[in-house]
């Protein structure tokens, strides 16, 4: 493989890692792990409406491009990625990571809301 090639591959398979995540939230509001653990990303200052793309695509590019290059600073970078991860179990009341408190995001329980008729009422026994 010649490194023209090399160079190119390696762009495109970075770009689809950084991609990968904010086009699942802009097309579901979750990315498949959120999914299966029931869990989606809302506006903070609107959590009922979608989330908007430019959300999306800032808190999807915020952790790669804002964490990750810190984190190539010895000493430094992994300290603030360790922070960024601890800071939701403090933070209240909406337990934000610090790039979803830079994008403006939340992440959220996604509880389905089952119609009138599947709740049983105690006459109904």
């Amino acid at each position: 493989m010649s490194t023209l090639a090399g160079v190119v591959l390696g762009l495109g398979v970075f770009a689809a890692i950084v991609l990968v995540e904010p086009l699942q939230l802009v097309a579901f509001g979750r990315t498949v792990g959120k999914r299966l653990m029931r869990l989606r990303i809302a506006d903070v200052a609107n959590p009922m409406a979608p989330l908007t793309t430019g959300r999306a695509f800032g808190r999807g590019l915020l952790y790669p491009f804002g964490f990750m290059v810190i984190g190539l600073i010895p000493l430094l970078g992994s300290g603030i990625g360790l922070l960024n991860v601890l800071w939701q179990f403090w933070d209240k009341p909406y337990q934000q990571t610090l790039h979803d408190k830079m994008a403006g995001t939340v992440v959220l329980a996604d509880v389905p809301v089952a119609p009138e008729s599947y709740y049983r009422t105690p006459s109904s026994y």
